[in-house]
């Protein structure tokens, strides 16, 4: 039999945090190690941090990624580790991994599809090769979902067997079931690592090995934790007995090699006495959306309040269960002193979120008590306003500028048109009282610093240019929920600690 261990992990990385990026790298390596792994898979631009944005396209990004590379090919032994990173390339910027073993950087495989599919599609010639150690264990990688089964195939019927891919791509709910469906079709190992945090987003992490298409580990969606490693043994000869059809010798007789590079090095166990255990599969987890952010709903602020709420039950679950860095986080954010630790969750949701109804002669009695209830019941310091005097004041100003010509409610006889008109002045009002808020809660409540402004919006209302033009834009972050408000997603959303 002959096996290998790998590793996969879940790396809380931040954008342009090259220390801590680094930091975590390499303890994530160490923690590998010490379960015996032989190889370990990191995040998608693992040390630049993913979702830099414009800063992407910076020298400067490129630059300090290969000094922090320089010292991970100093202080990584012993592992070959797969990491990413931005590569320039006679003049051109590529989204690459780089996979290394002990100081030698044995190849860089670019991104081959960028962005948006059916959008934005660069193809690239470099890179399109596999790594194949000394006992026969050959590794490709790739960092898009739709194209791990094209790579797979190919690999499988140039080079004789694909025993080991590693896709670090870490952001879709649906690519467990894909990894599967990829392994059931390809026969092979897949080692996928997940994004965690990246300054303005949280993925969901949920690091994946998989084996024809069984599921051997699977690490925590959404986890506050820094880095969660997952490692799995297995058998590679299976991937080798399922290659092994007589249907595939023309295939492999016709197609040319794929171009390989050697590693002088054993990664599996092969003939040695080193004890071992087969990992067993089992289902994948797979968290619903009502499960990840505690609800499905339409209701703007209170899905935006909701999911705090929900990111403090986390909070507070991770500092009951003894994680002393997420309540050194929570201290830092509140301003608490190293000797305050929360009861529970509505005492976190307490320190973090501020809410307000900004009611006016308009608003139903009824929706004014929901706001108290849902406060109360989360635990939110919260506040109850009126803001008719301010709506007053720009509907005088228009009466005094047009000679007493006043704006009317369509349902006080007014057109669209004034019905509009007033709408827009009760919400444009409620924005800037939001951001005057935001910005002397903390006076009054004896704190440093302002607050952020949270809000929501719809996905088709983004794509119909609200997320720029409109409604979305005075928010400083944002909860993003499906088409129509139907049901929401954690797909954009606020990281809440840091």
């Amino acid at each position: 039999m002959r096996a290998i261990t790998v590793s996969s992990c879940n790396l809380n990385q931040w954008s342009l945090d090259f220390v801590g990026n680094r930091d975590r790298i390499i303890e994530a390596v160490k923690k590998a190690k010490q379960d015996g792994a032989r190889l370990i898979i990191t995040p998608e631009l693992s040390i630049c941090g993913y979702d830099c944005l414009d800063a992407f396209l910076e020298l400067d990004t490129t630059m300090h990624s290969w000094e922090v590379l320089a010292e991970l090919l100093t202080k990584c032994r012993d592992i070959l580790v797969d990491v990413g990173m931005p590569v320039l390339h006679r003049t051109v910027l590529y989204n690459c991994r780089v996979l290394f073993y002990n100081g030698k950087i044995l190849f860089i495989r670019p991104k081959m599809s960028l962005a948006n599919d059916g959008l934005f599609r660069v193809h690239v010639p470099l890179g399109n090769f596999v790594l194949e150690s000394r006992d026969g264990v050959t590794i490709a990688c790739e960092m898009k979902l739709n194209r791990r089964l094209e790579l797979i195939l190919e690999s499988s019927k140039r080079s004789g067997s694909l025993y080991l891919y590693a896709n670090q791509q870490g952001k879709s709910l649906f690519r467990a079931t894909l990894t599967q469906a990829s392994c059931v079709r390809s026969q092979a190992l897949f080692v996928e690592a997940g994004c965690d945090g990246a300054g303005r987003s949280y993925y969901d992490g949920c690091s994946l090995i998989v084996m024809n298409g069984d599921v051997v580990a699977q690490g925590t969606q959404f986890s506050l934790n820094d880095l969660e490693v997952i490692t799995a043994t297995v058998n590679l000869d299976r991937t080798w007995l399922a290659h092994f059809q007589p249907a595939r010798r023309l295939q492999a007789a016709t197609e040319p090699a794929f171009e390989e590079i050697k590693l002088d090095q054993i990664l599996g166990f092969g003939e040695s006495s080193i004890p071992f255990v087969i990992s067993p599969s089992f289902p994948p987890v797979t968290l619903q959306p009502e499960e990840e952010i505690a609800l499905a709903t339409g209701l703007d602020s209170c899905s935006t309040a909701l999911c705090v709420y929900s990111a403090a039950r986390l909070i507070s679950e991770n500092i009951a269960a003894g994680n002393k860095q997420v309540l050194r986080d929570l201290q830092t954010v509140t301003g608490k002193p190293e000797t305050w630790q929360p009861k529970d969750a509505n005492e976190v949701t307490g320190e973090i979120l501020h809410t307000c109804f900004m009611g006016s002669t308009n608003s139903g009695k009824e929706t004014r008590q929901r706001a108290q209830v849902l406060s109360k019941t989360i635990g939110s310091y919260h506040l109850n306003i009126e803001i008719d005097t301010i709506v007053s004041a720009f509907t005088n100003l228009f009466s005094a500028t047009f000679l007493g010509k006043r704006l009317r409610f369509k349902s006080e006889g007014g057109s669209d048109q004034e019905n509009l008109a007033l709408q827009n002045i009760q919400s444009r009002s409620r924005m800037v009282l939001a951001y005057l808020f935001a910005g002397t809660f903390t006076l009054v409540r004896g704190r440093a610093g302002s607050l952020l402004v949270l809000g929501s919006a719809n996905v088709d209302e983004a794509l119909r240019g609200y997320y720029t033009s409109k409604i979305t834009f005075k928010f400083s972050y944002l909860v993003t929920s499906g088409p129509e408000g139907t049901a929401l997603e954690v797909n954009w959303v606020f990281k809440l600690l840091q």
